[in-house]
């Protein structure tokens, strides 16, 4: 990647609209080169992030919403399938259904494309939105809206670690405009980018974690980083010797769980 590809807004409006359901050029046409515009994935998640934000510091001003943190929580939930047309949550529920469906690559990959949900699609999809709901809820009596910030940037970083040193599971997807396009500087410069958003966030919020000092907070919800790259190598290496390969749905998946394990690692920190 150069660095003009940094300053490409026109690719990361592309990027934007093909993740969310924001739109802001409606004459836009499919961008056959939209791969190279990956290292966008953690701003895209980041633009997501402060529109919960918004949303909920303009529910917090309603006597009803502050008082009940789980509707709001749920709320929060609801505005971001809304946002994302709930095409990761998709992901994730035909991840679901065909990787632990325990079939031939072949069989996983069809009932990858099946519209119709199965069981594990179905238990998947309520456990994670009953979990984040809890996750979003426990934030909110805290009064700590960072963390609700940060779960979308940390998810789509996870989709774009996915997509480094990969190869498509299919010949012909959605998902293959992205698989294996990520470089080595594309994936330095999200790194570092999500590393100063975390690092913004604490020195903002004046957070500490355990009643420890600040720098020492900072290094340990740091450390969300290095947790979510486990996490990657852990999908990228369960998936391969099952199909062989990434799907678009194994890296809405891979958004949607990034989220969840790093709302769930905050949650632990902040007690």
């Amino acid at each position: 990647m150069k660095i003009r590809e940094l300053l490409d807004l026109e690719r990361f409006i592309n990027i934007l609209q093909f993740l969310t359901r924001i739109s802001i050029k409606k004459d836009s046409k499919f961008d056959p080169d939209l791969g190279k515009g990956i290292v966008f994935f953690p701003l895209v998640g980041l633009v997501i992030g402060l529109i919960l934000g918004l949303v909920y510091y303009i529910l917090r001003l309603v006597p009803a919403f502050y008082n009940n943190s789980l509707v709001t929580g749920v709320l929060l939930v609801l505005v971001e399938v809304v946002l994302t047309g709930g095409l990761h949550l998709d992901g994730l529920a035909d991840t679901f259904d065909g990787i632990f469906s325990y079939r031939s690559k072949d069989q996983i990959l069809e009932i990858m494309k099946d519209s119709r949900m199965g069981t594990n699609a179905s238990i998947s999809l309520i456990l994670l939105i009953v979990l984040k709901v809890c996750m979003l809820a426990s934030f909110i009596d805290k009064d700590m809206a960072w963390p609700i910030v940060l779960m979308p940037v940390l998810g789509r970083f996870l989709g774009l670690l996915l997509t480094y040193r990969t190869r498509p599971a299919r010949e012909n997807g959605m998902g293959n405009v992205f698989i294996g396009k990520c470089d080595r500087t594309s994936l330095i410069v999200s790194i570092v980018f999500v590393g100063l958003l975390e690092i913004l966030a604490l020195g903002l919020t004046g957070t500490s974690i355990f009643g420890l000092n600040q720098m020492i907070s900072i290094i340990l919800v740091l450390l969300s980083l290095f947790i979510t790259c486990i996490l990657a190598y852990l999908i990228k290496h369960g998936v391969y010797k099952k199909i062989g390969g990434l799907t678009g749905d194994i890296l809405g998946c891979g958004i949607e769980v990034g989220e969840m394990i790093f709302i769930a690692y905050i949650f632990i920190l902040v007690g």
